[in-house]
């Protein structure tokens, strides 16, 4: 019987399918640096990495990176392969990932504005190359660095009680590696092949074992996808129930 964390990872992965795409490729130009945001948050722009490598298991990813690339060459290369198994051989099956989204602006009651009705996308993963719109939020935090545990956010804890086991409440990781970082569509400098933004912040959270059998295969993501297009803090509220604090909130808010 499998435990109940994989349980509900299953469950995750099925969700997270119906709600995005994740999409291998064979070519990505080098992306430009994001505009700084404004505002104020409780990260640190100095904590944590742009870009990191994983490999803790038999999986080879190199890399990921802070605005939504997965297994993707850290140089900006899309010739360059950057998923291997077994790690260690050269045998390799990717040249980069991560998440496309799209979605309908609602036409529900009350809802106005000049988008109502537009269906919008994100390419967080833009195999084409000149079409990027995903912008970090965060760096990479990693939880075999002792710098990135010691700056730990508050909101990469683990606190989900309807994702993971009450054993497991409160610990800032749980693998062999955990990595968290948060990442939105929302800088206006990164607009191309879209009239506007789609509005929305992830939060991904990575994690590696090596056990038990079968485990050491395999690299797990889950998302968060948080719909940021209300400037009204209350509407955020909800987010508590799936172990956000007041402070967490307000920075998505922020």
């Amino acid at each position: 019987m499998q435990p109940r964390m994989l349980q509900r990872f299953a469950l995750t992965a099925v969700l997270v399918l119906g709600a995005g795409v994740a999409v291998v490729s064979t070519a990505v130009a080098r992306p430009s640096r994001p505009a700084p945001r404004t505002g104020t948050s409780a990260f640190n722009l100095f904590d944590g990495v742009r870009g990191l490598r994983l490999n803790s298991n038999r999986v080879d990813c190199n890399g990921i990176t802070n605005f939504g690339n997965i297994c993707t060459d850290l140089s900006g290369s899309g010739t360059v392969e950057a998923g291997y198994w077994p790690n260690g051989t050269p045998d390799n099956y990717v040249f980069n990932g991560g998440l496309q989204l799209a979605g309908t602006v609602s036409y529900g009651q009350g809802v106005t504005g000049p988008w109502v009705g537009d269906t919008v996308g994100v390419f967080f993963m833009d195999p084409r190359g000149d079409q990027r719109q995903g912008a970090s939020v965060t760096n990479i935090y990693s939880s075999l660095n002792s710098a990135d545990l010691a700056v730990w956010p508050s909101a990469a804890y683990v606190r989900d009680t309807s994702l993971y086991s009450a054993k497991l409440i409160g610990r800032q990781s749980i693998s062999q590696q955990d990595t968290w970082v948060r990442y939105w569509d929302g800088d206006p400098s990164l607009s191309a092949g879209r009239k506007h933004m789609m509005g929305v912040l992830v939060e991904q959270r990575g994690l590696l074992w090596n056990y038990p059998a079968g485990n050491q295969d395999i690299l797990y993501f889950l998302f968060r996808f948080i719909n940021i297009t209300s400037t009204n803090a209350a509407d955020y509220a909800g987010l508590s129930v799936a172990g956000y604090s007041g402070s967490d909130i307000s920075d998505i808010v922020t």
